[in-house]
């Protein structure tokens, strides 16, 4: 029988497992939808609904997992020093942020066409002041996010559902906030990392509750589909965003005890690799799309996209941590 932190810390695993293998897919189908970073002769209104799908919750799940993690941790007694604790956060993010933004980010940006500033603009004003930091985003506002605990920690260990109403109203001044280093995105993104630490602080009741409703997982998942056809308000968005994260939760909860699973090659691979794919995947796609984005079927670009881009990442990855230069990915 698995323990109550064996349990816990293979839930957020799977979890992130399944957020890695969603933005791959996101990325894939994106560039059929309106929100694609080029337009293609070619369109698929089934792409395009995956990519609706798979956009409404799955960042906010990385950020949550983020943030039930460091609550967490805070609970056991880590992170004690406020020095320590921001050296290693910006050593983490900030260098593979700089490395994979200037030497793979920025190349495949400019020279593809995917914006019309040369490679010096676009380093100083989309990188280095974050207003097209593309899919590297994400480490921006967990650099924020993480700089934020500072200030709310002492509320998280007295109690962490004091900091949500601090978040509410950050979401909601938000779109106010400027856009310069991802601030604006970070205090959007505070909402879904603080319920991560209040998740995680009440983590047993609610496994009891996921194991009881497990039949209702797939029925979560599927009322997901209203993103696709309906989803016309800032409203609706949260309700869709809360609703995937907890669709998630509620899966990784009830697979923490498949040892197949834990065991089988894939997903181990998915779990020691994922933030290497991350980082290296996205642009492998982007130059995939400017080859043969126009040639082929929509069906066959996914599928292409899908797997070349999920195999260099992960080969990337392992060749890097071979080479000891697991640094470059915040290892």
């Amino acid at each position: 029988m698995l323990s109550l932190d064996q349990r816990r810390s293979r839930c957020y695993d799977l979890c992130k497992v399944l957020a890695t293998i969603l933005v791959v897919l996101g990325h894939a189908s994106v560039f059929y939808s309106p929100e694609g970073a080029r337009e293609l002769s070619r369109q698929s209104p089934f792409l395009s609904g995956l990519a609706s799908y798979i956009y409404s919750f799955h960042m906010p799940l990385f950020v949550l997992l983020s943030g039930a993690v460091w609550g967490y941790c805070i609970r056991q007694g880590k992170y004690q020093k406020a020095g320590p604790f921001l050296f290693g956060k910006l050593r983490r993010l900030g260098i593979p942020y700089l490395f994979f933004g200037l030497a793979l980010v920025a190349p495949v940006v400019v020279l593809c066409g995917y914006t019309n500033q040369n490679y010096p603009i676009y380093c100083l004003y989309g990188l280095l002041l974050g207003l097209d930091a593309r899919h590297l985003w994400y480490l921006l506002v967990l650099l924020w996010l993480f700089l934020s605990t500072l200030a709310l920690k002492p509320l998280v260990k007295k109690n962490p559902l004091w900091t949500l109403p601090i978040c509410a109203a950050l979401f909601l001044i938000a779109n106010r906030m400027p856009q310069l280093f991802k601030l604006r995105t970070a205090c959007k993104y505070a909402l879904f990392f603080y319920l991560g630490v209040c998740a995680d602080s009440y983590y047993e009741p609610l496994e009891k509750l996921a194991r009881k409703l497990r039949w209702a997982v797939p029925v979560l998942f599927l009322l997901l589909l209203g993103s696709v056809f309906w989803n016309p308000n800032s409203l609706t968005e949260v309700f869709y965003v809360l609703l995937g994260m907890g669709a998630a939760l509620c899966l990784g909860a009830n697979l923490t005890e498949q040892e197949g699973l834990q065991k089988s090659r894939a997903y181990q691979l998915l779990r020691r690799d994922g933030f290497g794919l991350y980082l290296i995947h996205a642009m492998v796609i982007y130059l995939l799309v400017h080859l043969l984005g126009d040639r082929l079927a929509p069906g066959l670009m996914f599928l292409l996209s899908v797997a070349v881009s999920a195999a260099a990442g992960i080969l990337l990855t392992e060749l890097l941590r071979k080479c000891r230069l697991g640094i470059l990915m915040g290892e």
